[in-house]
């Protein structure tokens, strides 16, 4: 049976950044390198043997990708995948498999006592099969006196907005708690949030605490 791995319901537990394989360069030509991202399925615990991109294209893995993050098999994880990309291709060679988290909204009544901690902005974009809304993020972390890196927390509010039983508009409200992590230096990550069919032609607001003051994106 296949499951969708990597879907965090509420909240997602961060430590330092989402994590990333890297591979041998090969020839070191990096002429054709490509990025995308995709949702990877495993063939076994941590074996990555294929992708499928946000352009819908199917691409084999040779070799196989490995990441200790994505822990079950048969499963597919949201990632950032850079490869050797040769036009028309079907298989590629991976040069490294980065962990993208993926938020689902939280079910609460008591949103007001949620945290609000800033955080970083970086970028927003609806990917090309409009399933996914991608964020570009950073946070504030750093060792604390027994010099372990805590974990952060984050989390994805949303309202939905109906006409006429439609879904006419949704509202996302990423938050996010600090867990008194020292706050040294940024570390860089991304997030995705699922994009369901009857929402694909909804009217999206992403708003979201940061240094500078709150963020507000539409889409």
């Amino acid at each position: 049976m296949r499951r969708l791995g990597g879907i965090l319901w509420g909240c997602a537990l961060l430590c330092a950044a989402c994590t990333s394989e890297t591979y041998d360069t090969g020839d070191g030509s990096y002429s054709y390198i490509r990025a995308d991202f995709v949702m990877a399925h495993t063939a076994g615990a941590a074996e990555i043997d294929r992708v499928v991109t946000d352009e819908e294209a199917t691409l084999a893995l040779a070799p196989h990708a490995t990441a200790q993050w994505a822990s079950q098999a048969d499963t597919l994880y949201r990632a950032l995948l850079y490869y050797d990309y040769h036009e028309g291709a079907q298989q590629v060679r991976p040069r490294s498999l980065s962990q993208v988290l993926v938020l689902r909204p939280m079910q609460t009544t008591r949103r007001d006592t949620l945290k609000r901690d800033p955080m970083v902005f970086e970028s927003a974009w609806m990917s090309k099969n409009g399933k996914f809304l991608n964020v570009g993020f950073a946070v504030k972390t750093g060792q604390d006196g027994d010099g372990q890196l805590h974990k952060q927390r984050l989390g994805l509010l949303c309202d939905t907005i109906r006409e006429d039983g439609a879904v006419s508009a949704l509202h996302f409200r990423i938050t996010h708690d600090q867990c008194g992590v020292p706050e040294y230096y940024s570390s860089r990550g991304f997030l995705s949030i699922p994009i369901n069919d009857t929402a694909r032609k909804a009217a999206i607001r992403l708003q979201l605490t940061t240094y500078d003051g709150e963020v507000t994106k539409d889409f």
